[in-house]
């Protein structure tokens, strides 16, 4: 059903700060990381999910949060993974097949961008009542002036005076930031014809030459030797014992579940899989002391809207005390979810000696999941604190990491606000049974 349209335009002045608004939500959608030591079809595994939940999102009219999802989605397949150093890896089927949803997902982001401004208005309209009942509360016109007041200019100017007084920022009368979308018979640059490297402005894409040595350079290879190692947590013999954990409520009330791209849904956890994983690992957590890693895979639930993970996918992997790397390079575990059509919810892993908690590495890899799905959540298994931790990246977060240029080298964040933070929408669903397939020991290639 078409969107009611308003009895009355919208003065320019607000639809400037609309499309500012909107302008600021794609500028959110397009940023996005780009791996080059990780084999790029790993990125087009999750272009079902990322496009998939955009469309959900529309057709909930959760306008802002499948804008910001379909920008994110062109943003990446569009411009920066044509220019990934190994894309010609990729089968042609798998190029071909993603490139027939480029037209459907520019015209999906063109009707959102229309609904966001049109809803950014009506928002901003209903914030200029609110000011100018206040206004005229507190601060009363004389009678003369109220004809002058009644028409948006004046009103504008008023508020504008009067925003000092208030918490909100002022609005912005300047020029708008229109958002424009490329042509639709876009097709990525071949090897002889690159026009803007890795980093590219969705909005604004720029002629400029970029090598392969170039693009690398702005991503180091990954050196696992600068984790530093854990602590020794406990004398020989003894019991560890466990830091205090912050108060989930404490938590909770600093970091709301409502984003500035819409309210997460809710997760569900199939019953056994943290008790299944963890069996699993058992091995290398109680005789090798080294970490473990899985994915998380399921379904969404179109009616409640609740995505729900169904599948543990252990993939082949390498790791140490300190790290766990996903070794699979799209093989089978890929090609398993692939075929079943699943959506990757996350991942899990364990710290064997350690407390559950994000690392810098753990960042970045969390923050590759949850901005192709901001539901996304991060499962950490602390075997010696017997501690499992949900886990996401707090807003502040996801834009801090999104600007960190250390990649998934290890390194401190130098930072006082909090990046991550324990989530409270996980429901554990003992009704769900996992479906949990090992495929480290598997002989295939």
């Amino acid at each position: 059903m078409a969107a009611a349209v308003r009895s009355h335009e919208i003065s320019p002045e607000i639809l400037s700060e609309a499309k500012k608004r909107v302008k600021e939500l794609a500028d959110d959608g397009a940023k996005i990381q780009i791996n080059v030591s990780d084999p790029p079809m790993r990125y087009y595994v999750s272009a079902k999910t990322l496009f998939e939940a955009a469309k959900f999102e529309a057709e909930k009219k959760e306008y802002e949060k499948a804008y910001t999802l379909i920008v994110r989605y062109l943003e990446l397949f569009v411009n920066r993974l044509p220019r990934h150093p190994r894309y010609k890896d990729i089968k042609e089927s798998v190029i071909t097949d993603n490139k027939k949803t480029w037209s459907p997902a520019m015209r999906l982001g063109e009707d959102l961008k229309a609904k966001c401004i049109r809803k950014a208005a009506e928002e901003i309209e209903e914030e200029m009542g609110r000011k100018a009942f206040l206004i005229q509360k507190y601060h009363p016109l004389p009678d003369a002036a109220h004809a002058g007041a009644r028409n948006v200019d004046g009103i504008i100017q008023k508020i504008s005076d009067f925003n000092r007084t208030l918490p909100s920022a002022p609005l912005d009368d300047g020029p708008a930031a229109d958002v424009s979308w490329p042509q639709r018979d876009y097709t990525p640059p071949n090897d002889e014809e690159d026009d803007g490297g890795v980093t590219i402005d969705w909005f604004s894409p720029s002629k400029n030459k970029m090598s392969e040595e170039e693009i690398l350079s702005h991503y180091p290879e990954i050196n696992r030797m600068l984790k530093p190692r854990p602590k020794r947590i406990a004398a020989a013999g003894s019991q560890p014992v466990p830091p205090p954990r912050p108060s989930k409520l404490s938590v909770d009330r600093q970091f709301p579940l409502p984003s500035p791209a819409g309210i997460l849904r809710p997760v569900q956890i199939a019953g056994d899989l943290v008790e299944k994983f963890i069996a699993a690992a058992r091995d290398n957590t109680e005789k090798k002391n080294i970490e473990t890693c899985g994915n998380l895979w399921g379904q969404r639930d179109d009616e409640k809207g609740d995505y729900v993970v169904t599948h543990l996918l252990i993939p082949k992997q390498k790791g140490t005390d300190s790290y766990c790397e996903d070794m699979d390079d799209m093989s089978e575990a890929a090609q398993f979810a692939i075929s079943r059509n699943l959506i990757q919810l996350g991942w899990i892993h364990t710290h064997p000696t350690q407390t559950a908690f994000l690392s810098s590495v753990d960042l970045h890899m969390q923050w590759g999941y949850q901005a192709m799905l901001p539901e996304a959540v991060a499962i950490v298994v602390a075997p010696a604190y017997d501690d499992v931790g949900f886990f996401r990246l707090t807003d502040g977060g996801m834009q801090y990491i999104a600007n960190c240029g250390h990649g998934t080298n290890f390194h401190s964040h130098n930072t006082t606000e909090q990046l991550f933070h324990r989530v409270d929408n996980i429901m554990i669903n003992s009704s769900v049974a996992v479906d949990m397939k090992d495929f480290r020991f598997s002989s295939s290639v």
